[in-house]
């Protein structure tokens, strides 16, 4: 037996590494992507919201929300802190069309925490 062990384990170990090598890296899913789930199956936005044409017809639709909030805002950065302190205390931080629904009030979603609230908000600002 050679320093390294029998053939059959050099051949097990090249092998291993041949498989390793050879596997692509998993992606790991950006912010918006994995806010876009968060969106969809956990907070379920769309049982009140519409976006494309699907969703429900109690609170505002969210088409073009990103372009909307960032010209009113005046940028990006703001445009995602509303969306931020909008999600967490919908009371305190209400939005542009609230007039229009008005027998409605947005929940707080808090309870997702914050790192899916910051990816639903990434989310959020693709909607052009």
């Amino acid at each position: 037996m050679g320093p390294w062990g029998s053939g059959i384990v050099v051949a097990a170990i090249a092998a291993l590494i041949v498989v390793v090598l050879l596997e692509e890296p998993v992606a790991r899913p950006s912010p918006a992507e994995r806010g876009e789930l968060s969106f969809r199956k956990e907070a379920m936005c769309l049982t009140c919201h519409i976006l494309n044409d699907r969703g429900g017809q109690n609170a505002p639709p969210l088409d073009g929300v990103a372009t909307k909030f960032i010209g009113l805002k005046g940028g990006r950065g703001q445009a995602k802190k509303f969306f931020h302190d909008h999600i967490i205390d919908p009371k305190n931080n209400p939005g542009t069309e609230r007039a229009k629904y008005p027998f409605t009030q947005m929940p707080s979603f808090i309870g997702l925490g914050e790192e899916k609230i910051d990816d639903i908000c990434e989310y959020l600002l693709t909607l052009k």
